[in-house]
């Protein structure tokens, strides 16, 4: 009769567990790994910061250039304007329209009318300057707006005198004109020459003062 034989198992080895025998064999691996994955996720972070940073800053570079030139442009258009309003602002002031009024300019302009077109006899008066009332949806500034009275009196041989002679007035300056009658004279007329109407106007000549200019001079 044969004798079983039993194979117990090793205490020591039946005690065998992953970190204490396994895992310092893959420790070193794994480690690397990890340090891998870390080094990998922090380039990527850093990665897409230095694109956010790049993008920001593309942006603000953008947003300058276009601010600048939007300075550069409001620039030239100013540049313009000033140009523009310089050369109206002259013309202006040839005209008589800019600064205190010129009365002896404008006795001469009648006469200097008067004898080119040949008309008949013209009389006229110039009353005080006044100032003239803006609307308040108008912006004047500084500027005020005056206009000096004149009366007139024209003996003419037919409409057109009068209307060719105020043409030719506000070319020389600028005048508006408030009123004018017309009337015929009285009895036949036979002579070549004699007058066929008699005009009476009220007209302003207009300018514009600089009311700080006026202060200055005691005005």
């Amino acid at each position: 009769m044969t004798r079983a034989s039993s194979i117990k198992p090793d205490p020591a080895k039946a005690q065998t567990t992953f970190f204490k025998d396994e895992f310092p064999v893959i420790r070193r691996a794994l480690i690397s790994f990890l340090l891998c994955v870390v080094l990998g996720a922090a380039a990527i972070g850093l990665s897409m910061y230095v694109r956010d940073q790049w993008q920001t800053n593309l942006n603000q570079a953008q947003s300058q250039r276009n601010a600048m030139r939007q300075k550069v442009s409001e620039a030239e258009t100013e540049q313009r304007d000033i140009a523009d309003f310089q050369a109206k602002f002259e013309r202006l002031r040839g005209r008589g329209l800019i600064g205190e009024e010129r009365r002896l300019d404008w006795v001469e302009a009648i006469g200097r009318i008067h004898e080119k077109r040949r008309l008949l006899t013209l009389s006229y008066d110039f009353s005080g300057q006044k100032v003239f009332t803006v609307d308040p949806t108008v912006s004047m500034g500084d500027i005020e707006l005056r206009g000096t009275k004149m009366t007139l009196h024209m003996e003419l041989l037919h409409e057109l005198d009068l209307l060719r002679f105020l043409a030719d007035l506000n070319g020389t300056s600028l005048q508006v004109v408030q009123k004018c009658k017309l009337a015929r004279p009285a009895g036949q007329q036979t002579a070549p020459l004699a007058p066929r109407l008699s005009a009476d106007c009220t007209l302003y000549w207009v300018t514009m003062v600089d009311r700080t200019d006026t202060a200055k001079n005691g005005h």
